[in-house]
């Protein structure tokens, strides 16, 4: 894939089009997700256990409440112990703040998970639209968490979660993950988090925030603008047409697979 240095320009005949859809529009979108993994607290300042968060928003335009037994899964943990989200309403465009390993009670921006071991540099996380109780039906549970129909959200980090991956294979088959080899890098400096850019799909739509935003919207942030269109160039317009990008993000650029 090829970098564009931030404030760079490059030049693209329009034959290129089809490229800039795909880039543009994420390629082939998955099916309408509701909740998204937004940001990632994971080297708070100070020691991290009980100190982390996972942010997730509501991004389907309507109040949400998890209708049966959506789960967050970690992949360090055992089937049966992966919770289930509260059922509590997360307005449209709203933002829950999910406290890993810390205890507390549950309101409409912040949710505490105890159970849920110290995440790692090299991890992911992902959440299911499970439909089976893991308390009552583990059978059911354990079939859609295999399933990538399943698979509302992911996002894996470091080097992942190597041989103990248990869900990169089900997000890349729900087409909300480009392979099983890609993970979101660099891992953020302490006190950093890893930003959701608000659009797209990927490891390429994430990028370290210096000022987080955790409980509120991180706001969009596309790196790429068509910033000057060659249409009617002298002589023959056959293969002289270009279409030129910046990459006005601050930061290099590597389009995502998504």
């Amino acid at each position: 894939a090829m970098t564009y240095p931030h404030t760079d320009s490059k030049k693209s005949g329009l034959a290129t089009a089809a490229f800039l859809a795909s880039l543009l529009v994420g390629g082939a979108l998955p099916a309408q997700q509701t909740l998204r993994i937004s940001e990632i607290l994971l080297d708070p300042v100070g020691p991290n256990a009980g100190n982390q968060i996972v942010e997730i928003q509501n991004v389907s335009g309507q109040d949400f409440t998890q209708p049966s037994f959506w789960t967050f899964c970690v992949r360090r943990l055992a089937f049966a112990g992966y919770p289930v989200l509260p059922s509590i309403t997360i307005p449209a465009g709203g933002v829950v703040k999910v406290h890993i390993g810390a205890s507390g009670t549950d309101t409409a921006t912040d949710w505490y998970l105890p159970g849920i071991p110290l995440l790692l540099d090299d991890d992911e996380f992902s959440i299911y639209k499970t439909t089976a109780d893991p308390s009552t039906n583990p059978g059911g549970a354990v079939a859609q968490w295999g399933d990538p129909n399943f698979v509302e959200d992911f996002v894996s980090w470091g080097l992942g979660a190597g041989i103990l991956a248990t869900r990169i294979n089900e997000a890349v088959g729900a087409g909300l993950w480009p392979s099983p080899t890609s993970h979101v890098t660099p891992l953020p400096a302490e006190g950093n988090t890893l930003a959701w850019m608000e659009y797209g799909m990927g490891p390429g739509v994430w990028h370290e925030d210096v000022t987080p935003t955790l409980g509120l919207p991180n706001g969009p942030m596309k790196p790429l603008r068509i910033s000057e269109v060659l249409i009617d160039p002298v002589g023959s317009n056959v293969g002289t047409q270009i279409v030129e990008l910046q990459n006005v993000s601050g930061y290099d650029f590597i389009q995502p697979a998504f």
